[in-house]
């Protein structure tokens, strides 16, 4: 049994989820175990999968001894240059780093790993401008379990929990609240047609200014909802979703999810690896109230159009699978050790 150890510092939902997925998806022939500081949101998750893992300040030191006691074959590192220093040290391990993001061009991000694990084709870009080899970098997309997909009775059901319409066309944006981002969102908004619903699912700091803007502007056809909601609930009622931020590195996870079950997309051209225009969703320019207006009554008007987008957005699923994305990193530890 191959033994993997992870180190996170980081306390970012990509990094929770990475390693979240890995231990759930997990083949028989590893063993993981997670190295992390006190207090860290991961802690009550891996304890309720019953998953091992240690809560030590996260030093150099501290953590060369608990690799030492631990003896690892397989040392994978999300964020933190003091947990691959201790392992090089340690060096009777392969070490794998997942960069935390945002991704930037600093030179450690290739200090002390055997490969490097890129979670989109940006990422793997701005690593190789920072001058790491090509032969170092591993691409391997995030991936997802599928959403629970419910009837169409249930979906009736939850938008009379939620307060939706329940004749509109639903779109939702689940996303930290961000002010350029969900400013040209309300832009929208307020020319979109009156059965054109949008969902706002995120907190931040912008969310009284948010709220203040569509109860000052009478926007009746916007809904602030909880990000504790549950995801599969939200895209249940969902017609289609959109993603208007524009960070290359990563792409939304709760997207991904609204791919298994059919929902297309309107992203900016930040994620066009994921959604292939006029395949899967429609990719649109940045910051573009009247184009993102259009993209909208498009997928509303035209039902053709609307249900090929459907059927390519379940295909395109298959590339960000939580399985898919589980084989491919086990493959790297593989390869490896």
């Amino acid at each position: 049994m191959t033994k993997v150890l992870h180190i996170a510092d980081s306390q970012a939902d990509d990094t929770r989820h990475r390693i979240l997925t890995l231990a759930d998806n997990k083949s028989e022939e590893f063993d993981i175990e997670v190295i992390l500081h006190k207090g860290s949101s991961l802690t009550p998750l891996l304890k309720q999968r019953g998953v091992k893992y240690h809560e030590l300040p996260l030093s150099m030191w501290a953590i060369r001894r608990k690799i030492k006691e631990l003896k690892p074959d397989i040392v994978h590192t999300h964020g933190t240059l003091s947990g691959r220093i201790a392992a090089r040290l340690y060096g009777r391990c392969k070490i794998v780093h997942t960069p935390s993001s945002p991704v930037t061009r600093k030179m450690r991000h290739r200090m002390f790993c055997d490969r490097i694990i890129a979670v989109s084709p940006s990422v793997k870009n701005v690593l190789q401008k920072a001058g790491v080899s090509e032969r170092k970098i591993s691409l391997v997309y995030d991936g997802v379990s599928p959403a629970w997909k419910y009837s169409a009775e249930q979906s009736l059901n939850f938008r009379r929990k939620y307060n939706v319409p329940q004749n509109a066309f639903v779109v939702t944006y689940i996303a930290p609240l961000s002010e350029e981002n969900h400013n040209y969102v309300l832009d929208t908004a307020r020319e979109l047609p009156f059965n054109v619903c949008i969902l706002i699912v995120g907190t931040g700091e912008y969310e009284a200014h948010l709220k203040n803007r569509i109860n000052k502007e009478r926007l009746a056809n916007v809904r602030m909802i909880s990000p504790l909601s549950d995801l599969d609930e939200l895209l249940a009622m969902a017609n289609a979703q959109m993603d208007v931020s524009y960070m290359p590195e990563t792409v939304s996870l709760p997207l991904l999810a609204g791919l298994s079950v059919g929902r297309p997309a309107i992203v900016t051209e930040r994620a066009p690896y994921v959604i292939e225009n006029g395949i899967s969703g429609l990719v649109i320019p940045p910051h573009d109230p009247e184009v993102l207006d259009d993209a909208i009554t498009r997928l509303k008007d035209d039902p053709k159009m609307y249900k090929q987008l459907s059927e390519g957005a379940a295909a395109r699923y298959k590339q960000f699978t939580a399985a898919k994305m589980t084989a491919e990193t086990e493959s790297i530890y593989n390869e490896l050790s």
